[in-house]
């Protein structure tokens, strides 16, 4: 199967965000996140070749929490696609959005993001460690905060 990754607006991901990150959500509502209609905020998403969305993920300027004047990167709602999950989408994703994030973002020099504990190995795979303690997302489950530094590739 090929697959392509592009920046979209929101609602091109809103869908898949919901049913794999917010499935407990009443019919008709979406997992429409504090931010994501910012200038700054940037939208990924990886579609298949018949241009259904199969992975995605937010980036957002916003300090870390253990930092708050330091310029960083959050990571907010990546969702892959249930029957496609454990391929390499959601890796190959953020390594594309990461690469146009690096310069988008600029002087930010972290990304992080409050991972599920599910998916703490995944972050670490891609390079991510783990800052503070496990905490609650009420109704979602158990997350821990993690980050990494954000490489600047200009091609």
């Amino acid at each position: 199967m090929t697959y392509q990754a592009r920046q979209v607006d929101v609602s091109e991901l809103l869908e898949l965000r919901t049913r794999i990150l917010r499935p407990s959500f009443p019919p008709g509502a979406l997992a429409h996140f504090d931010g994501d209609d910012e200038s700054t905020s940037r939208h990924f998403a990886l579609f298949d070749e018949h241009d259904r969305c199969v992975a995605c993920l937010t980036l957002m300027s916003r300090p870390t929490p253990e930092a708050p004047d330091r310029p960083a990167v959050q990571l907010r709602g990546m969702a892959v696609d249930a029957a496609l999950q454990k391929q390499g989408l959601g890796a190959r994703l953020l390594d594309f959005a990461l690469g146009r994030a690096a310069v988008a973002f600029l002087p930010a020099r972290v990304v992080w993001c409050n991972a599920r504990i599910r998916a703490r190995s995944f972050y670490e795979r891609a390079g991510f460690q783990v800052i503070g303690d496990v905490f609650e997302v009420v109704g979602v489950g158990p997350h821990v905060v993690m980050w990494r530094e954000l490489d600047l590739v200009i091609a």
